[in-house]
């Protein structure tokens, strides 16, 4: 990824990779000592981040969606969590504080300017790592797809393309224009400046200025290039600010922690009906481990503690009721909900599933009318599970068929 004449095209390339994987990780771009950082949950570009005016942007950000309010709120330690902003907007979502719309609007104003910061910068590295903090408390829902990613991108380039052709120093983005009124100005001219004074007045960014004017990206920078052109703008560099601590009253009750979503585990020798059944359950908001191997499977189940799993019954070496017996004589798998998967289901292998102690016996292929609605009858009688404490702002036995 070096060396890129045109680097927002080179990332956007970047970007539909991992998208076409359906990849779920932390992509982390540098150039020139700065860096930036996108997450990413099934493709879909969940948040972005730079050092830079971190703070300043998310307050912008909120800002521009009419929630600042919701800072007044204590949502715990955010700051703890990567990244906390996202942890934020899960916990405003799961407490209703915040509609799905303006949270998305979050992330499209925030990925808009961190990869507006991009287009000053050559020779940008990048590094995918698999996985992030987050992941299991993710949705895909709040997340931005490739064709809304490339809208943002089209955006950026063309306030690019603007910067370019005035002659602005794209590096003034982020800092802060100021007047300065001179005796020699004419008396006229002064005095219309000085209704601009409190406006420009060398505490606002260019990105500051969007919000608080109310105003495209565009109609701005052709006032800032306008007074560029009289002579009478200055640039000030300015640093981040504090992000607000809200103190909660003691009746204020606290925030429940984000509940991960509930891992589904499938363990089927089958390469085409594990693709089939990640797919599904992806989609329908769960996590999936899929696991080939049954031999292999027993110390990974043991180590992800699914919430629900399924298991092929006719597999080499072990088969499907073995597996489950052995899953059976594990304390923490006494409760945990067993679906077996059968091509030829009959009256043996339903008296067989009853002694291996599976909850359920399912037809091949699965389908989701039927997998779906047993998962969250399941998940939703299950005893919920002890997950950590997390951030921030801030489911689903099953009786056997005769």
């Amino acid at each position: 990824m070096s060396n890129a004449k045109n680097p927002l095209a080179e990332i956007f390339s970047f970007f539909k990779g991992i998208s076409k994987k359906q990849g779920t990780g932390q992509l982390k771009l540098t150039a020139n000592q700065n860096q930036w950082e996108f997450f990413f949950f099934q493709g879909r570009m969940v948040y972005a981040v730079t050092p830079e005016h971190r703070v300043r942007r998310w307050l912008r950000s909120l800002k521009q969606q009419n929630c600042y309010d919701l800072l007044k709120e204590s949502y715990g330690e955010t700051e703890n969590y990567s990244p906390w902003e996202y942890s934020f907007l899960l916990h405003a979502l799961q407490h209703q504080k915040m509609s799905l719309q303006k949270a998305r609007g979050v992330l499209e104003n925030t990925a808009r300017e961190v990869i507006f910061s991009l287009c000053q910068h050559r020779n940008i590295s990048g590094k995918w790592s698999p996985g992030w903090e987050l992941k299991a408390y993710a949705s895909a829902d709040l997340g931005l797809t490739l064709t809304e990613m490339k809208g943002i991108f089209a955006g950026v380039h063309n306030l690019g393309k603007q910067w370019q052709s005035l002659g602005l120093d794209l590096m003034y983005c982020d800092r802060a224009p100021s007047l300065n009124i001179t005796e020699s100005l004419p008396t006229e001219k002064s005095n219309s400046l000085l209704n601009l004074k409190p406006l420009l007045n060398g505490k606002r960014t260019f990105w500051d200025l969007v919000v608080q004017m109310k105003q495209p990206p565009e109609a701005v920078t052709r006032l800032i290039h306008y007074y560029i052109k009289q002579g009478v703008l200055e640039f000030q560099t300015v640093g981040d600010i504090s992000l607000p601590k809200p103190q909660p009253s003691p009746s204020q009750p606290q925030p429940q922690s984000l509940k991960p979503r509930p891992l589904v585990a499938c363990v089927d020798d089958s390469k085409q009906m594990c693709h089939h059944l990640e797919q599904m359950l992806t989609q329908a908001g769960y996590r999936c481990l899929c696991l080939q191997d049954s031999v292999k499977a027993l110390p990974q189940l043991v180590q992800e503690k699914p919430d629900f799993i399924l298991l092929d019954l006719v597999m080499p070496v072990v088969n499907g009721y073995e597996l489950c017996t052995h899953l059976r004589r594990i304390p923490a798998f006494k409760n945990t909900p067993i679906a077996l998967m059968t091509g030829n289901s009959n009256m043996m292998d339903k008296v067989r599933a009853k002694l291996a102690k599976a909850d359920e016996l399912l037809a091949k292929p699965v389908k989701g009318e039927t997998l779906l609605p047993l998962l969250k009858q399941s998940l939703a009688q299950k005893p919920a599970k002890k997950s950590p404490s997390l951030p921030t702002p801030a489911q689903p036995q099953l009786s056997m068929a005769s």
